[in-house]
């Protein structure tokens, strides 16, 4: 290739660059310089799309159920046997990665959480009956 001044079109006067000239003797154009635009498939590296955002691990219903119902046996009813559902039911949330072991802990949260209300039903019953036979014992 051989270097040609750029004339600017007008009356013959040559312009301050100069460029390159293929051997048929017509000069390039910028936008035959220019870079091949990228075929259509895939996002430009600019955009990242939705698919850079990281998805949202599933809630287990079971074990948010679980903390709900064990938060409200245990503080407004001071049922301090439902503490460690709660405790389980938070671990099984925090398990969001991880489904099966989710689904395990609030599976066992449940069966701590069945464990406790049968365990003050019994101290309800045992209550009872000793405060009927101490009534027995004092009328006696």
């Amino acid at each position: 290739m051989r270097r040609v001044p750029h004339s600017s079109g007008r009356s013959g006067r040559a312009h301050h660059g100069i460029r390159e000239v293929p051997a048929g003797g017509v000069p390039r154009s910028r936008v035959q310089d220019a870079p091949a635009p990228r075929p259509f498939p895939g996002p430009t590296p600019a955009y990242v799309g939705p698919a850079a955002y990281a998805v949202r691990p599933r809630v287990n219903g079971s074990a948010l159920a679980l903390v709900i119902v064990a938060g409200f046996s245990l503080f407004p009813f001071f049922l301090v046997t439902q503490a460690p559902a709660l405790v389980l039911g938070i671990m099984a949330l925090a398990q969001g990665g991880d489904p099966a072991r989710s689904a395990r802990l609030a599976r066992r949260g449940w069966w701590a959480f069945a464990a406790g209300l049968a365990s003050l039903l019994l101290l309800a019953v045992l209550a009872v009956a000793a405060v009927i036979g101490l009534i027995s014992a004092i009328f006696s």
